[in-house]
């Protein structure tokens, strides 16, 4: 068996992609290897140039996006030196004579805004669906400079269901086949069960939300989690700290109500009692005979008040 395919490895130079056929054989061994139905697929390959047109994304593709400034520099390489790594592409399981694309996306992209027509693949004959998406994800995982938090955690929910397992081993399984650590897994196959909304904060680094944040707030229903986006949003709040996401998961209730009010409490004002008059202020407006003490004076105030009132 080859040695564990290393998520945390990044390709280097400028061809971005010279050792894309040493690891997806290795995820083969390490990963698709272990499921049930394995075809042998790396033992059965031909590389052919495919019009750009025959090419399909692969279904689940939206999950990863692409960097401008990487797609750029990569269309320059292209341009200049051709593909010259070829695409990992499989037989399209409905379309006829066409063919779905399992890494290679980027490549594929550049040579379009190249301006090529055809591209080298690989070809991969009975490329199992569940061994597509073990390489899909791995070689995404394993080549991205900086993956979003909502991206690696597709990808280990990904990987934990192409391995078949179920159960507390899981976590532990997936972190050896992705030379993780358990508690890093874990934490990230916890922000699948994020909404939506939450998990682009936690994507967005403008915002004050954590991954580890957005793991402690997904063990609230979704209903609860939709409260809390709304009081948040409603208070110009994106996100929450680790700390704080931890107190809120405690709180007795995550209706709206009980989540504004601990958020954003409402300070009781202080009621004054008495009416204090630094009445050395006014000693310009007393005459020493009207008022020579301090409650001669108030009282002097309050008749001139009340007589203003009176003239209104």
């Amino acid at each position: 068996m080859g040695k564990s395919f290393d998520f945390k490895g990044r390709l280097a130079g400028n061809n971005f992609g010279q050792q894309m056929n040493s690891q997806a054989a290795a995820v083969v061994s390490t990963l698709a290897g272990r499921t049930s139905k394995d075809s042998g697929w790396a033992k059965k390959f031909q590389v052919l140039d495919i019009p750009l047109t025959k090419l399909h994304e692969y279904p689940e593709q939206k999950v990863f996006s692409m960097d401008e400034a990487e797609l750029k520099q990569l269309t320059e390489n292209v341009r200049s030196c051709g593909v010259l790594q070829p695409l990992i592409v499989r037989v399209h399981p409905s379309i006829p004579g066409d063919f779905e694309i399992v890494a290679g996306h980027r490549r594929r992209e550049a040579a379009r805004r190249a301006g090529m027509e055809t591209v080298p693949c690989q070809v991969y004959m009975g490329m199992t669906d569940s061994e597509a998406k073990t390489v899909f994800y791995a070689t995404n995982m394993g080549q991205r400079s900086e993956l979003l938090p909502s991206e690696r955690a597709a990808g280990y929910a990904a990987l934990a269901d192409v391995l078949k397992i179920s159960g507390s081993h899981s976590v532990d399984e997936v972190a050896k086949a992705g030379n993780e650590s358990r508690r890093t897994v874990y934490q990230y196959l916890r922000l699948t069960r994020l909404i939506p909304e939450l998990l682009e904060w936690v994507d967005d680094k403008s915002c004050k939300m954590s991954a580890r944040a957005g793991a402690v707030l997904a063990s609230l229903s979704e209903e609860e989690q939709n409260n809390l986006f709304f009081v948040l949003q409603e208070h110009d709040v994106t996100g929450v700290t680790e700390k704080k996401a931890k107190e809120i998961v405690e709180l007795k209730e995550h209706d709206i109500d009980s989540l504004t009010d601990y958020l954003f409490p409402v300070k009781e004002k202080k009621v004054q009692k008495d009416l204090k008059l630094p009445v050395n202020r006014f000693e310009q407006y007393f005459l020493q005979a009207e008022a020579e003490s301090n409650a001669e004076k108030i009282e002097l105030l309050e008749r001139a008040l009340r007589a203003y009132l009176n003239m209104k």
